[in-house]
């Protein structure tokens, strides 16, 4: 297995006093292109604080070298990152940690015909991030109003995206709008300080890459804004402190009422309630249940309560 170079800012810190922790979910990022996408999932990575990434989850990008560098069709990205799941230098967790595989889908649209079975077969055991026809079309969501003015008049020509020399008409799109070479200038990468713009236009085009075929499509947005942001609330309530909830105050004394079960809210106190009294009006004990009879045994019955709008038909 040849070497792999694993890209992350995880737990940077700027004394060596600060405590070392180490992240809940750890996403790598395998992508098809050597240049471009490397330059953006590295500054992604760099301002993950500043686009408040989760600080549990970490960030890699996994960087092919040597005989893996050239590896670019989907399927061997997918067999690359099953292998990549047992190199112990990246320490992937299967319980945990996922691998995200970035591809284009233009391939797909004549020369290749089995994307169903391969997707069905990649997203087994990983994530994968399509954008049809090519990553370029990501890189164009960053700016304001790029679905208006240049994907949706364009659209037939985007998913034909036939090239003019050695350029495609997605990589002109893009060059118009950025005035450098994607594939040859590193400053690409600073668009990932526009993602939260990219997040919004992408739900725009189609975001589902089970439909991509013919269609503009794109998840790579999508895939950042769920999992990059929050975990779900199961990891939370296991991860993060808790407060206990104070316990409130019961009642001074038994209350003679005739209850079903436990009550929930009990209307009475030793004395009756005055206007001076207030913060003795309800006392929250249990859930209760159907209590039958509206008058039954108590200090006063519930009649001055209906003047209230107190009237519990059901708890429970």
């Amino acid at each position: 297995m040849a070497p792999v170079r694993s890209y992350t800012n995880w737990n940077s810190r700027t004394t060596d006093e600060e405590e070392q922790i180490e992240p809940y979910r750890k996403y790598f990022f395998i992508c098809e292109g050597a240049n471009t996408e490397t330059w953006y999932f590295k500054k992604l990575i760099d301002i993950r604080k500043e686009l408040n990434i989760h600080p549990l989850i970490d960030i890699r990008l996994l960087e092919k070298t040597e005989g893996d560098r050239d590896i670019s069709f989907p399927r061997r990205l997918i067999e690359f990152a099953e292998n990549q799941k047992e190199n112990p230098e990246i320490a992937f967790d299967k319980e945990r940690d996922k691998m995200i595989v970035v591809f284009d889908g233009d391939i797909f649209e004549e020369k290749v015909l089995d994307y169903d079975e391969l997707v069905a077969e990649g997203e087994k055991n990983n994530i994968l991030a399509v954008s049809n026809p090519a990553f370029e079309l990501f890189l164009l969501l960053h700016y304001e109003n790029s679905y208006e003015d240049d994907i949706e008049p364009n659209a037939e020509q985007i998913i034909q995206n036939e090239k003019d020399g050695h350029q495609t008409f997605i990589y002109k799109l893009l060059l118009a709008r950025t005035g450098i070479n994607p594939k040859k200038n590193a400053a690409i990468g600073e668009l990932a300080k526009n993602i939260e713009i990219a997040i919004e236009q992408e739900k725009k085009i189609n975001e589902d890459i089970h439909q991509c075929k013919g269609q503009i499509t794109c998840n790579i947005g999508r895939i950042i804004d769920e999992h990059g942001t929050a975990l779900s609330h199961r990891i939370i309530f296991r991860l993060v402190e808790r407060i206990t909830p104070k316990v409130s105050d019961g009642t001074e004394c038994l209350p003679l009422v005739g209850a079903h079960n436990t009550l929930g809210g009990i209307f009475n106190h030793e004395e009756t309630v005055s206007l001076c009294d207030s913060h003795d009006f309800v006392h929250v004990a249990g859930n209760t249940r159907i209590m039958d009879g509206h008058d039954n045994s108590s200090l006063f019955g519930d009649g001055r309560l209906n003047g209230s709008r107190i009237d519990i038909l059901r708890v429970g």
